[in-house]
């Protein structure tokens, strides 16, 4: 999936787990700039394309653990804030097929 095929799934604001599954975070899909999530603590952060497609990449080179949090926590070429909620959505996504469908 692409990020514009992204966008234009997600609704306008929902409610998705963060990567771990422990809390969640709440998720903002405006109709222009970047994706935006607000974490539990009111943080925002905003998650851009390159952080999808690195989110994808990691995932697809990691297919025994995909949602293993330091693929996406560690400081790595793709590492930024953006990521590891990028990885909280694409694990969203995976696990509900029926609402990707």
């Amino acid at each position: 999936m692409t990020y514009q095929q992204l966008r234009t799934f997600l609704p306008a604001e929902s409610t998705i787990p963060t990567l771990g599954g422990r809390t969640e975070i709440q998720l903002i899909n405006p109709s222009f700039g970047n994706l935006a999530i607000i974490n539990s603590k009111g943080n925002c952060y905003l998650i851009t394309e390159s952080d999808w497609q690195n989110a994808c990449a990691i995932c697809k080179r990691n297919p025994h653990n995909p949602w293993r949090s330091s693929h996406y926590c560690d400081l790595s070429s793709y590492y930024s804030y953006g990521l590891v909620h990028a990885a909280a959505i694409l694990r969203y996504i995976s696990e509900n097929d029926d609402v990707a469908a």
